[in-house]
C-alpha cells in the first residue's frame, strides 16, 4: 500500500486517515495490515502522524501475537 497525506479531496478523508483505521480494525479485531506501507507526503507534520501511526499498528500486532511483515518506508517525493 502507498499512502500519501492528501489523497485529492480531504471531505473523503486522508492518508493519516486511513491509517487510523487500519490502526482500530486491528485493534479491535483481527485484521491484518498490508505487509507494506509506503508514505510518500511532503507534508512534514502529516508524515510525522503517519508514521506514529504506523508504529502503532506495529506495535498493537506483535501484542496480539499476529504474525506480520510490515515495513514501513517513508520518502519525501522531491
Amino acid at each position: 500500500m502507498s499512502l500519501d497525506h492528501d489523497l485529492g479531496n480531504e471531505s473523503f478523508g486522508t492518508g493519516y486517515d486511513v491509517l487510523v483505521w487500519i490502526e482500530e480494525q486491528v485493534y479491535y479485531s483481527d485484521y491484518n495490515p498490508p505487509k507494506s506501507i509506503t508514505i510518500h507526503t511532503l507534508n512534514p507534520s502529516a508524515r510525522e502522524r503517519m508514521r506514529v501511526c504506523l508504529l502503532s499498528i506495529r506495535r498493537i500486532c506483535e501484542r496480539k501475537g499476529m504474525h506480520i511483515n510490515c515495513f514501513v518506508h517513508i520518502y519525501d517525493s522531491k
